[in-house]
């Protein structure tokens, strides 16, 4: 399944494909993946300019990857960027940050987590595809192709421990209220005023 999603990206525009596989990569987390991948970048790509990862991750959605990866290889970072274009040796970005639209300037090499609300990933042609297969196969590299310390890889490189995985049951009560509307009303604020004037931040008791 990896192997293939390379290939659709070389179909797409994409120069070669990369693919790490290891048992030794296995149970790692945001942080062991990290540097994982920021060693791989640093054999395989060293003279690099711009690094451009996903928002989040497809099994967890922690959004944890792109930052670290910034921080294991000591380069600038932007996370959650809706739009950017490269000017020169600088990259010129977008995002909305808690209702605000921020632009940002940020000197390469850098690394950009991108929103795919403007950056949809398009179809392979079939042409693109053909081209693709055609191309010598995606290099596979293990954990001693990359020179990493098995120490910080996989498991052992894990400070996360996953105690327990379930999914969340809402349990709710309903009320119905019968009578007239003054009733009615009275009930709600005689029940339950604390927790509206909570929620809205006000004393109902003084509107």
């Amino acid at each position: 399944m990896a192997e293939e999603v390379l290939y659709e990206a070389m179909a797409v525009g994409a120069d070669r494909g990369l693919l790490l596989t290891d048992p030794a990569f296995a149970a790692a987390d945001t942080f062991a993946t990290s540097y994982t991948l920021a060693r791989t970048i640093e054999r395989e790509c060293s003279e690099f300019d711009l690094v451009l990862c996903g928002c989040y991750t497809s099994d967890s959605e922690t959004a944890q990857v792109g930052p670290q990866l910034a921080e294991e290889l000591d380069i600038p970072a932007a996370a959650y960027v809706e739009d950017f274009a490269i000017e020169g040796r600088k990259v010129r970005m977008q995002r909305v940050s808690d209702n605000f639209l921020e632009i940002m300037e940020m000197e390469l090499p850098g690394l950009v987590t991108i929103m795919t609300r403007s950056y949809a990933p398009r179809y392979p042609s079939l042409e693109g595809l053909a081209d693709a297969f055609d191309r010598p196969e995606v290099k596979t590299l293990n954990a001693d192709a990359i020179g990493v310390d098995l120490n910080r890889i996989g498991r052992n490189g894990s400070p996360t421990r996953i105690i327990n995985v379930y999914s969340p049951t809402a349990e709710k009560k309903n009320v119905v209220l019968k009578g007239t509307a003054k009733k009615v009303v009275s009930a709600i604020f005689d029940n339950y005023g604390d927790k509206i004037s909570g929620a809205m931040g006000k004393d109902l008791k003084r509107l």
